[in-house]
């Protein structure tokens, strides 16, 4: 296999730029969209009765399905005038999910007697994506509610129990123990079955819900004939935290993301529930030396209100991007103001900013202050960086790990040889991630005699160390999910096994007879990426070697660097990540890796 052909660029436009021959990314790519598809014609022909009967799904919670369009649509022009970029946001939402709505119904009703399949392609970290965004397995619950798989079997011991539990999954019980929620569908039964007393809109997940409500009617009602075709997906826990918890031997960290071994009886472990308590401690020890983050002791902080901040911390998110999460999910403008002065070197500023009200009185400690809460912008602000450094304080090792990662690309700037940071993953792609710094110009013209500026952005020759910084977690986790996938279709291959299978990264999904199939093979395959303990040592001799083979003149033990100006400049030393739990033992005995 010739390396060059499995070194993937960040920095490249055309993705003809390589002829890909590693032969797992490709047997990958080929086994998953050789699963043929059909439309789900229970599900597509009640949401049609919805449709025609203009029931409104989106009153009972649903942010899947809009049947019509925004009903001040007309009066987006009068808006844009007078500035109301709330009510525009508000329309153009509305309105971008109906047509979505309409798009995938329209085309579910175009193949409702045909067999499709979905031609995937992957990106630069190996991520496999489908090709198309309509009918797809990677869009959102209302368009996967819509199709099945062609291919089907007779529902066994093991399939029925894996849809019951899949049930109640999508109602919301995924936390709960796995015999708490087969005993919840025995409690609930004649109800889930009652297809028409609307059960299914009370779901977290409503479409997914509805389809696998009726496939198990379907199965009660011929139980000796019935074909399932439903995919039933699996979810990883905190799959980024999942991957850095292994990579660095944190036991902590691996307990409340579910790798530590546990039992059906139990119920899986939550780090956002977790984490809570964290945050509260550490928002009460600043208030005694700060009384301007008083006014946040009396938000009451719910799993639901920092669950999205610290799920994305791996991802890249930064402390302005939590606050706008914040805002997004749980305030709106309100008309006061608040007015402060900015003092400078030579004058002072009066400014006026926008005050935030809460959307739901459940996330005030006190509910009857409700209409008069208030909080700033600085003050969300302030909260999301309680959120953003309360993960790193509690975790310790993910500081290191960043830190590492950071000195490592400050490393490969000072070399000058224009490379950005590079690494092979498990499924033996080789990366290159290079960001660029990028330059803004003003473009001025002239449109029926109105001139109008526009900002084009355009990339420099030079390397940006922030986003080469910001970027390196993310894309490293990016990368190892994609290796996941592909070390589980090579084991599937190499026993010869062929099942229904689909993957949104870190969610799989294939038939329910299988399901207790593929959580094994997720678990290990992961366990193959981390089982020596060794991925950073790995992750570090491959740059060296890789520094070496460039020309890099590395020595003392490959602690150094001398550069062609006698410069010596430092490695920067491996993090010590001492082995704090056995991963093969825990991984392969937890019941919630994937839920």
């Amino acid at each position: 296999m010739n390396e060059k052909t499995n070194f993937i660029h960040k920095s490249y436009k055309n993705m003809g730029d390589i002829k890909l021959e590693n032969v797992d990314i490709i047997n990958s790519i080929n086994y998953i969209q050789d699963t043929p598809f059909v439309i789900n014609l229970k599900v597509l022909y009640y949401i049609l009765k919805c449709f025609i009967n203009n029931t409104d799904l989106g009153s009972n919670g649903s942010t899947d399905i809009i049947f019509n369009m925004h009903n001040e649509s007309n009066l987006f022009s009068d808006y844009k005038k007078n500035g109301n970029l709330a009510k525009m946001n508000e329309i153009l939402r509305h309105n971008s999910i109906y047509n979505f709505t309409i798009s995938n119904l329209s085309a579910a009703l175009l193949l409702r007697n045909n067999i499709f399949y979905h031609p995937i392609f992957i990106d630069w970290r190996g991520r496999l994506y489908t090709s198309n965004s309509l009918l797809s397995f990677q869009s959102n619950q209302f368009t996967r509610s819509l199709i099945s798989f062609s291919n089907g079997q007779k529902l066994n011991d093991l399939g029925v129990k894996a849809l019951k539990i899949y049930i109640a999954n999508c109602y919301g019980l995924d936390k709960k123990s796995y015999n708490f929620r087969l005993n919840w569908i025995e409690d609930n039964l004649n109800r889930i079955l009652d297809i028409d007393n609307n059960m299914w809109l009370e779901a977290k997940e409503q479409t997914l819900f509805l389809a696998s409500a009726l496939e198990l009617k379907g199965y009660y009602d011929n139980p000796e004939t019935f074909i399932s075709t439903l995919p039933i997906y699996l979810d990883a826990t905190c799959n980024g935290l999942q991957h850095l918890a292994s990579m660095t031997n944190d036991f902590n960290l691996a307990k409340f993301v579910n790798i530590l071994e546990s039992s059906k009886n139990e119920e899986p472990q939550d780090l956002y529930s977790s984490m809570i308590r964290n945050i509260q401690d550490k928002l009460d020890n600043i208030i005694i030396s700060d009384s301007s983050y008083s006014n946040l002791d009396q938000l009451n902080l719910t799993r639901e209100f920092i669950k999205r901040g610290i799920m994305t911390i791996p991802y890249g998110v930064t402390i302005r991007g939590i606050k706008d999460q914040l805002i997004s999910d749980f305030f709106t403008k309100s008309n006061d103001k608040i007015k402060y002065t900015v003092t400078g070197t030579s004058q002072t500023i009066n400014k006026v900013s926008a005050l935030y009200k809460l959307n739901n009185k459940k996330h005030l400690k006190n509910q009857d202050n409700y209409d008069n809460f208030r909080l700033s912008g600085s003050e969300i602000m302030k909260l999301a960086k309680i959120i953003h450094s309360t993960l790193y304080d509690t975790y310790p090792s993910l500081t290191l790990l960043v830190q590492y990662l950071k000195s490592m690309n400050s490393l490969l700037m000072k070399l000058n040889l224009n490379i950005g940071i590079f690494w092979k993953t498990p499924s033996g792609l080789i990366l290159e991630q290079k960001y660029m710094e990028m330059k803004s110009d003003t473009i001025t013209v002239s449109i029926l005699g109105k001139r109008k500026s526009f900002n084009l952005s355009k990339s420099t020759n030079k390397i940006s160390l922030k986003r080469q910084n910001s970027a390196i977690v993310p894309n490293l986790i990016h990368s190892l999910d994609a290796a996941n996938i592909s070390l589980l279709i090579k084991s599937l291959l190499a026993e010869d096994k062929k099942m229904n299978l689909v993957s949104i990264h870190d969610c799989f999904a294939s038939d329910a007879n299988n399901i207790d199939l593929l959580h094994f093979n997720i678990r290990a395959a992961f366990l193959r990426i981390y089982q020596n303990n060794n991925f950073i040592n790995d992750f570090h001799k491959f740059i060296i070697d890789y520094l070496i083979n460039l020309g890099v003149y590395v020595f003392d033990n490959e602690t150094k660097i001398l550069l062609g100006n006698r410069k010596i400049i430092d490695i920067p030393k491996k993090p010590d990540f001492n082995q704090s739990f056995n991963l093969n033992y825990n991984l392969m005995k937890s019941q919630y890796f994937v839920n």
